[in-house]
This record gives C-alpha cells, structure tokens and sequence, in this order.
C-alpha cells in the first residue's frame, strides 16, 4: 500500500498489520511492566500471538480497528499509578503515569511506525526533528537552544538573527561548532 499523501484529501494510508509485524511488535514489548485497566500484562500477548488462533484473532481485531476507525472503549481509559521519583519519597516526590491496555500499545506502536514510514518517504522529517523520529532526543534540541542563547550573550552570534535560525540542522550546528 502506498504510503503518500493522498493530493486530494491530505489523508495518510495505513498498511494492515500483518502476522510478522504483530510477532515483531509483541516481541518489543518490555517485561514486568503494570498493565492497564484489563490488567492483561504483555507477557500474554507474548504467547498469545505465536498460536496461529489466536494471532488470527488479534490481526482481524486491530485491522478492523484501522478499517473502521473506530477504537474499542477500553482503548479510551487508562488507569494511573503513582511512580516516586527519590529514595525516601515524600507526596511531593511523586508524579502519575497513565498505564494503557497492551493491545491499545502495540497498535499504536504501528501507526507510529507507519507515520515515520510516511515522513521520511515523503522527506518531512528533518534532522533536528525530536517528534515522530526514532531516537530523537528532546535533550538535542535543549543542547541546540542552549548553545544559540550563549552565541548571543557572548556577542559571537548577531542578536537580530533568530536563535532558531543557528539551531536548525546538524549540518549548522557542526559548522558553528568549529567556529567556537
């Protein structure tokens, strides 16, 4: 399935997922993670999809979802926990994470995938780009932001330029690098 734009109607083509994909997807999923609201835990899904049965079941339901578009009402619901951040936490020193049901993770993990298809075939991503890039580190564009503020303060980069204008792609950033 071609994964361009479509001109007419700007809307995107989702491939369907296919028994391959849903093993390799299944396989990513991490261990002894909290479920959400089904409390079905991903090591289920894990021996779940390699039944032939049972792998069938599964496609035709997250295919149907991307056919119909229409999302199961327990993919709407999440159940939050509470994560501390230090050794001896205080109520302060904790902050909510949201759990969602693994099925809703792994066909979301997919239409991620067929978004960063469709980006990089249709050159939309560019190097800097965090969002919808595999590994792309928010910390990148904090190094970037940082580095354009401290050109301007020190007086090596002309304050009527924008900071934004030094902190667009890697290739900028090597040349001002070897500058300094």
């Amino acid at each position: 399935m071609d994964s361009r734009v479509e001109k007419k109607t700007g809307h995107m083509n989702y491939e369907e997922l296919g028994k391959k994909g849903l093993l390799r997807l299944t396989d990513n999923i991490k261990k002894k993670k909290a479920p959400g609201p089904d409390r079905l835990e991903g090591e289920i899904y894990k021996g779940l999809v390699k039944n032939e049965v049972c792998n069938e079941v599964m496609l035709n339901c997250l295919n149907g979802v991307l056919e119909s578009e229409e999302v199961p009402e327990s993919w709407t619901q999440s159940r939050t926990k509470m994560i501390k951040k230090t050794g001896k936490p205080t109520w302060k020193d904790f902050r909510p994470i949201a759990l969602t049901n693994v099925s809703y993770k792994i066909f979301m993990t997919h239409i991620r995938e067929q978004i960063e298809k469709h980006l990089r075939i249709n050159n939309l991503v560019r190097d800097n780009q965090v969002g919808f890039t595999e590994g792309g580190r928010i910390e990148f564009n904090h190094f970037m932001l940082q580095f354009a503020v401290e050109g301007v303060l020190k007086g090596k980069i002309n304050r009527e330029e924008s900071m934004l204008n030094h902190a667009l792609s890697k290739q900028d950033w090597d040349k001002r690098r070897r500058k300094f």
